[in-house]
């Protein structure tokens, strides 16, 4: 009896420890696991490195920094009319630099250029000139224009100038004819279009033009005479009067015949950073029965430099017709101010008032 009794216990407290054993061995078992208690977590994705940023250079036409595709590229230059019919012009303000010259008429003519900024909207265009085209060629540009002179289209195909000529109406696919306006006003082009044609027309590619001015930083100090107001009286029966005011933004607002000079993309007045005045030899081409004018820009010649409310002089040069035009100050260096120049092309003997 006391041994079946005694049994009995020895078989529970058998069954008891081999229990705690088992819960021991689990017990343990879980503590070895590494991942027991550990919440999954999401896998670790390493972000590329950013790209790097595009090359960047300074523009030989502003002065400002830019990205150097746009610069390893041929700029484009568009002639616009400036009858008062036509005004306002469209595309002007984008450009980096315009050229306003005399044509026949007792007017002006424009050729506005464009290496950064890629305007959707330029015109009126018109005509070519000899002259300008020296002037396009000088700066390796591709030269848009509707029609020109004798001497033009003898020019453009003696230098195989890189050309559209949309004297057809044909349009190139880059010219378009704007039906609220009256002919011979109403052709209108785009920087754009006119670049993506070149490409398709096989058109030789650029490269980063040449430096036409040298710049001066924000804080170097002016040491030319202060001249805020400036007025030029071109000769002809229409007396173009062009006017630009110095403002304190440190820029110049321009003027035509006493009237605000606007974009009839923008409506805003048109702004330039810089003014250079070329006094150039012109007279009337013998003979032309539509008075067209020559001038002479192979040599050099008088300037005037209208830059940060100040005016220095200096002297313009063109080694010859396929060269770019040169500028130099009276100390060997023109320095302008970093934008837009306008450069205004004048008979010798024009009246220039400055105040």
């Amino acid at each position: 009896m006391l041994m079946g009794v005694v049994g009995m216990r020895w078989a529970r407290w058998t069954v008891f420890f081999l229990l705690v054993g088992l819960m021991c061995f689990f017990l343990v078992g879980c503590g070895n696991d590494p991942q027991a208690g550990v919440e999954p977590q999401e896998p670790v994705i390493e972000e590329p490195p950013p790209p790097p940023p595009p090359p960047m250079d300074i523009s030989p036409f502003s002065g400002q920094l830019e990205l150097l595709e746009r610069l390893e590229r041929r700029p484009v230059a568009v002639m616009i009319d400036n009858d008062p019919v036509t005004r306002p012009q469209a595309g002007l303000a984008q450009a980096d630099l315009v050229f306003e010259a005399l044509v026949e008429g007792g007017t002006t003519r424009f050729m506005a250029v464009y290496l950064q900024a890629e305007p959707e909207l330029v015109g009126p265009v018109r005509s070519a000139r000899h002259y300008f085209a020296q002037i396009a060629l000088g700066l390796d540009a591709i030269y848009a224009h509707v029609g020109g002179s004798p001497q033009a289209h003898q020019f453009i195909t003696e230098h195989k100038m890189g050309d559209f000529n949309d004297v057809l109406g044909t349009g190139f696919g880059c010219f378009w004819v704007d039906k609220n306006k009256k002919r011979p006003y109403s052709t209108f082009t785009s920087v754009p279009m006119l670049r993506e044609k070149a490409e398709q027309r096989g058109f030789r590619a650029g490269g980063v033009p040449d430096q036409l001015f040298s710049f001066r930083s924000g804080d170097q100090a002016l040491a030319g005479d202060p001249v805020t107001n400036l007025t030029i009286h071109y000769p002809g029966y229409l007396q173009t009067r062009v006017g630009y005011r110095y403002t304190p933004s440190g820029d110049y607002l321009r003027y035509v015949g006493g009237q605000p000079h606007r974009d009839a993309a923008t409506g805003e007045q048109l702004r330039a950073d810089n003014i250079l005045v070329l006094y150039v030899e012109t007279w009337a081409i013998p003979g032309d029965q539509q008075d067209r004018i020559d001038m002479d820009l192979v040599g050099s010649g008088a300037l005037d430099c209208f830059s940060g409310g100040h005016l220095y002089t200096g002297t313009w040069s063109k080694a010859s017709v396929s060269a770019p035009l040169k500028f130099q100050g009276q100390q060997g260096r023109l320095e302008l101010t970093a934008g837009k120049t306008w450069i205004q092309i004048v008979p010798v003997g024009t009246k220039i008032e400055s105040e």
